[in-house]
């Protein structure tokens, strides 16, 4: 069994909706290692909302707001790989941005990852601004 969770980057914030509460990440994860130990396959997709919600933000261009939302989603992937393997969560992080804590996503090694078992976080797949969204495999 396969499973494709959404997660919405307010769920790593603290109780000011903002930023990160690593206890709650650690909440997440733990929650998710049940899942991973029943043997059902995680592909997980999380937002960078506890960041940026720059769509209504009329200083600057549509673009620009996209991009700054794209880095908050980086982070809110990092941090809930950290925290899925502190709960010994077999994890890997893909993206399509060249950053040196994840992997650049490949169709392939995905579907090895999830036929391997391994917990997949997937920051986003096509990249346009304006357009962003993951495709899970």
């Amino acid at each position: 069994m396969k499973i494709v969770l959404k997660l919405s980057g307010e769920s790593l914030a603290g109780d000011n909706n903002q930023g990160i509460d690593f206890n709650k990440a650690l909440e997440i994860a733990k929650s998710l290692k049940k899942v991973y130990e029943e043997k059902i396959r995680l592909l997980i997709v999380i937002g960078g909302g506890n960041f940026w919600r720059g769509r209504s933000n009329t200083y600057m261009t549509a673009d620009t707001s996209d991009y700054i939302g794209m880095l908050g989603t980086e982070m809110n992937a990092l941090v809930l790989y950290e925290a899925l393997k502190q709960v010994n969560c077999n994890t890997r992080v893909f993206t399509r941005f060249n950053i040196p804590c994840a992997e650049l996503y490949d169709e392939v090694k995905v579907k090895e990852a999830i036929a391997d078992n391994i917990v997949i976080v997937v920051i986003y797949i096509f990249v346009q601004p304006s357009f962003i969204y993951s495709i899970p495999v």
